[in-house]
């Protein structure tokens, strides 16, 4: 990671990184973007750990891009997998197109499918439960 930089909380910058299915809608359309882009990032990687897809896919990357700017996630698939509302909840905010409205990292720390976690490890861990849980119940 020789181009790794660490940057201010409130920094903003214009350059692009990353695969665009992780890419923020404000990252999309070229606009100065923050760490309010790596919540959004955050959230599509949860969303993918709880559904084993993508909340955003397409096969043309102008049709991705169109989708992230463009469209929500479903979330049905998230509650007929039977996670709790929280979650839904907790990605709803972390991926809301809205960048004002959306979940700072510090925030997520609070939101109560978070609340018990302690530390990286036991957020993992919970995650892995409920995942485990899913295919149980699914294989029953």
């Amino acid at each position: 990671m020789r181009n790794a930089q660490v940057v201010a909380r409130d920094a903003k910058t214009t350059m692009l990184v990353g695969d665009v299915h992780f890419r923020a809608p404000e990252v999309v359309q070229g606009m100065p973007y923050g760490s309010k882009a790596d919540s959004w990032s955050f959230g599509v990687i949860i969303y993918y750990m709880l559904t084993q897809t993508l909340p955003f896919t397409a096969t043309e990357s102008e049709t991705l891009e169109y989708r992230i700017i463009n469209t929500e996630p479903d979330y049905e698939v998230i509650k007929n997998l039977r996670y709790p509302a929280s979650c839904v909840d907790l990605l709803q905010k972390l991926l809301n197109k809205n960048i004002f409205q959306r979940l700072t990292m510090t925030a997520v720390g609070k939101c109560l499918w978070f609340k018990k976690a302690r530390d990286v490890s036991a957020v993992t861990a919970a995650v892995a439960s409920d995942v485990h849980q899913r295919y149980k119940t699914h294989l029953t």
